[in-house]
């Protein structure tokens, strides 16, 4: 009986050091894109005034905290250094970080209601609003998951009916209260958006492409929100109801890898989907052609200009 606890005792903890040195270059990756796309957005003046890239930065600086802190978890790990936080601690940082990130989108939506829905109202369209919002989701993702700090973390590893409950609690608060918020929120603003379409379409009037952007990055926040969800809805289930031990390793790797991968991905989506920066880039990488155009176009001025 023992040699077997040891047999899983052993593939238990190879299986964690296999899965801390995938997670380790993803999550590496993933803290240095976002970092890099903050601070380009935050550098460029042309960038830093568009409002919407407020809540790019929100998303990207949620991403970073908590891949930074599965980062420092994982390097523990693998060198076998023991955390000096407790482990009520470890899992508010843990749960609290995730919400972070579901509830950044939860601002967005929200903001994205109030300022087509209500685009005739100008605190809707303000810098105050869009503030509001941010500090909104990050106060609900801490009081939310507040209760981790105060009570007994191993009430996760016991039968009772508080197990339950509690596993219940904050799957509804990390997960479904989110996705009720954004689905209700970008429901109502893609309504509008398409009622609004078919209304200036039909009287002819041009707008349509305000009306077309603005579906467009729903859609797309929409997507990120739902791969995120996707990627961390196993793992978390898993450890919250202990039933690691039913699970086969090489699933349990898989959906660990895929949860900080969403993580990877939704930074690169959001980079990809911004098309300002996706050209700014681009000119970078090419040689800034519209310089030399520039260049040329004045050059040619001064020769037809000289011999006068």
């Amino acid at each position: 009986m023992s040699s077997s606890q040891n047999n899983q005792s052993t593939i238990y903890i190879s299986s964690s050091l296999l899965i801390s040195l995938i997670q380790i270059p993803i999550l590496s990756l993933t803290i240095v894109l976002a970092i890099a796309y903050i601070l380009l957005l935050l550098i460029r003046p042309a960038f830093r005034h568009n409002k919407l890239n407020w809540f790019t930065i929100n998303v990207c600086l949620t991403s970073t905290c908590i891949s930074t802190y599965f980062l420092a978890i994982n390097i523990q790990l693998v060198l076998s250094i023991s955390s000096s936080l407790s482990i009520r601690l470890q899992f508010f940082l843990q749960y609290m970080g995730i919400s972070q990130v579901t509830y950044s989108h939860c601002a967005i939506a929200c903001s994205r209601l109030l300022t087509v829905v209500y685009a005739n109202k100008r605190i809707f369209q303000s810098n105050v609003c869009i503030c509001c919002c941010v500090i909104c989701g990050w106060i609900l993702a801490v009081v939310l998951t507040m209760p981790l700090l105060f009570q007994d973390i191993l009430i996760f590893y016991s039968n009772s009916l508080a197990t339950n409950f509690w596993s219940y609690y904050y799957i509804v608060i990390t997960l479904f209260l989110p996705l009720v918020i954004v689905t209700a929120c970008n429901t109502r603003t893609l309504l509008f958006i398409r009622s609004s379409t078919r209304r200036i379409h039909a009287m002819g009037a041009d707008g349509q492409g305000n009306q077309n952007r603005d579906g467009l990055l729903i859609k797309t926040m929409v997507g990120n929100f739902i791969v995120f969800l996707g990627g961390w809805s196993p793992p978390m289930i898993i450890q919250l109801f202990n039933k690691t031990n039913y699970i086969p390793v090489s699933l349990n790797i898989y959906f660990q890898t895929v949860a900080v991968l969403t993580l990877f991905q939704s930074v690169v989506l959001l980079i990809v989907t911004n098309q300002p920066v996706r050209t700014f880039l681009k000119q970078i990488v090419v040689g800034q052609p519209r310089v030399v155009n520039a260049n040329r176009t004045q050059i040619k001025r001064q020769t037809i200009i000289a011999p006068h």
